[in-house]
């Protein structure tokens, strides 16, 4: 694999491991009823938009790495 490929695939895994911290924190603040100013529907639907991202990036990586 080419240094610029192995930076994407870096990259990509590095963008997907900060985004499942991310869900898990805010996952983790909702169920303890910290909702930052926002409702508990819309603290969720962040989160289901986070695990959309995940899924694009996991699809790329899988793109980058066949």
């Amino acid at each position: 694999m080419r240094a610029i490929e192995q930076l994407a695939v870096n990259k990509v895994q590095s963008k997907i491991y900060t985004l499942s911290l991310q869900r898990r924190s805010l996952h983790l603040e909702l169920a303890g009823g910290i909702t930052g100013g926002v409702s508990i529907e819309e603290g969720y639907s962040v989160v289901d938009k986070i695990t959309d991202d995940i899924e694009v990036y996991q699809y790329i990586l899988s793109k980058i790495t066949e």
